[in-house]
Formats: C-alpha cells, sequence, structure tokens
C-alpha cells in the first residue's frame, strides 16, 4: 500500500505542541484523570482495581454496553471497539472495499476517509458542500448523479470536519432512500455528534439503516482524547465479523 502523507497531521506534528497560541483544536478541552473519576461516587476506587489485562477483541463488554447505549436499535453486539477513530477508518476501508470499487465522499472532509480508499485502487468522487450567504448546504440530487455501475460507498461525515455542516434528519432520509435505492452502504463519521451548532439532536445513521456504519468516538465531543476510545455500530454483523479479523493486524484489543 502507498498512501499519501495526511497533511493535516503533518501540520500538527510541526505546530501543534509547540505554537504559543492554538486556534485550529479539533476537539473539546480535556480533564485530568481525577476529574474524570470525581463524577461519579466510587469510580475511582473502580478505575484502580482496573485489571490492566488483555480485553477481547471486540471490546469488553461493559464498554460496550455503555456504548451501545447511545443508539435506540442497538445492543453490544453492534460495537465494535478500536483505539481511537483513525483505527476504525483504516480496518474498515480495508476490509470493505477492493480496487475495483467507487466510493463517493462528501467534501471537504478529514482526510483518511477519502484517501485510504484511494490507497486501496478505489475510484473516488467527490460530493462537495456548496455555500451561499446563509451558510453550507448539499445538493441531494447531484450525489445520486455521482452513482456509477460500481458505486459500493458512500462517505458522509456529520457534524463536518471542518465546515461543521450538520445534515438535516430528512436529508439523511432522503441520502438512504437513494442508497437502498442502489444497493450501497454509507459509512458515517459521526464524531463531533454532540456539538451541533443548532443544538437538535439527529439519530445515528446506523439506527437508521441496515447498511450503515457509525463511527463514534471518545477524544471530540467527550473532549477525551487520551483514553484512545472509538468504535463502530451497525446492524451488519459480517462487516462486524471481518472489522474484528482485521483488528488481530492493528490493535488486537
Amino acid at each position: 500500500m502507498k498512501i499519501k502523507n495526511f497533511e493535516l497531521e503533518v501540520f500538527f506534528t510541526k505546530y501543534e505542541f509547540n505554537a504559543p497560541y492554538l486556534l485550529t483544536q479539533p476537539d473539546c478541552q480535556s480533564i485530568s484523570i481525577n476529574e474524570l473519576l470525581s463524577y461519579r461516587d466510587g469510580a475511582k476506587e473502580e478505575f484502580l482495581n482496573l485489571s490492566l489485562g488483555y480485553t477481547e477483541v471486540c471490546g469488553a463488554p461493559k464498554l460496550r454496553q455503555m456504548v451501545s447505549s447511545l443508539y435506540t436499535t442497538m445492543d453490544e453486539s453492534n460495537i465494535l471497539i478500536h483505539s481511537g477513530a483513525q483505527e476504525a477508518i483504516f480496518n474498515f476501508m480495508n476490509i470493505f472495499l477492493n480496487k475495483e470499487d467507487h466510493i463517493i465522499t462528501q467534501y471537504p472532509i478529514y482526510q483518511s476517509l477519502f484517501e485510504v480508499a484511494a490507497s486501496i485502487g478505489c475510484d473516488t468522487s467527490k460530493w462537495m458542500l456548496k455555500q451561499n450567504n446563509e451558510g453550507w448546504y448539499t445538493d441531494i440530487e447531484e450525489l445520486e448523479n455521482l452513482i456509477k455501475p460500481n458505486t459500493k460507498l458512500i462517505v458522509l461525515n456529520s457534524p463536518n470536519n471542518p465546515t461543521g455542516y450538520t445534515f438535516k434528519e430528512e436529508e439523511l432520509l432522503k441520502i438512504i432512500e437513494i442508497a437502498t435505492k442502489h444497493n450501497i452502504y454509507i459509512f458515517c463519521d459521526e464524531v463531533y455528534k454532540g456539538l451541533e451548532v443548532d443544538n437538535i439532536k439527529r439519530p445515528w445513521l446506523a439506527d437508521l439503516y441496515q447498511k450503515g456504519i457509525s463511527l463514534g468516538v471518545m477524544s471530540k465531543s467527550y473532549g477525551l482524547s487520551g483514553l484512545r476510545i472509538g468504535w463502530v455500530a451497525t446492524k451488519d454483523q459480517d462487516i462486524l465479523d471481518k472489522l474484528t479479523k482485521m483488528k488481530h493486524y492493528t490493535s488486537i484489543c
């Protein structure tokens, strides 16, 4: 595999921990372990008694159960824990896509959401966000016009990095209608869920679509990037099985 530099991370490597002022922080202000454990009685004692041994490849059952409670149609069997979101993106693209496949990615978007697919050899099309005096918007008809006979995946990011644009529920339902019509899967990066500018609560993509995969993480809206906990949620057990086996080659547990 030959993959291009992740230019945002190259930039952060140079400046993130050296610049006197940081106006590009992609997550919330974090807190100390002591402060985190103070939010629940008995949490500190429980934390100090945690075993530092291996956990299940799919993630500790209690953690998966807690993550599944964020969703309305999921239980712990629908959740696979990863070491942050980036591992989940990399693993999913590699188990799901082949070089003859075509994908459509919302754009602009986090680089790995299209670059990993491109490194596999996939044909990639960009579904461009548009902007007017009222802000960012999408053209759903344009999305359908990008579909090819070999289109296998639509990649979304909502709330969007870097624009902040967030799909309305009716827009998501229209996208799902198109994907269903053409038998296309949807991978939705939802790591900024909970930070919507309009403060409107929206359903997770995986709760709405049988062939939907939702990506979540503790780094962004929770401000707990040091924990390195991400996950995917989906009703597709075949994808979860393949992801679990791919994880044997990455973080393992």
